[in-house]
């Protein structure tokens, strides 16, 4: 966050002032933020993935998550024989 805030301030002072020398040290810095969150971004990924792989249940959740899918909602639940849509749903469905 330091390193953020340092750009920013930076960016601030160089638009200002449009000095090239302000710009070259805003385009340093700026690459030290993305490799520093490039890192972080690795690191963070590496620790899910170490503490997923011993457990399926862990496994399956982070894959739905990286997906985005959800799973489907049926109409009707058998177990319970209850409906799993709205009402104005539930209409369409019978008729």
């Amino acid at each position: 966050m330091k390193l953020i805030a340092e750009k920013r301030t930076l960016r601030r002072q160089w638009q200002a002032s449009r000095c090239p020398r302000q710009k070259a040290d805003l385009n340093r810095l700026a690459l030290k933020v993305r490799r520093a969150l490039e890192d972080h971004a690795k690191t963070s990924w590496e620790t899910t993935v170490d503490d997923v792989t011993t457990d399926w249940v862990r496994l399956h959740r982070l894959c739905r998550s990286i997906n985005g899918q959800r799973d489907p909602v049926r109409p009707l639940n058998v177990h319970l024989e209850t409906w799993n849509v709205f009402f104005s749903e539930q209409f369409d469905i019978v008729v």
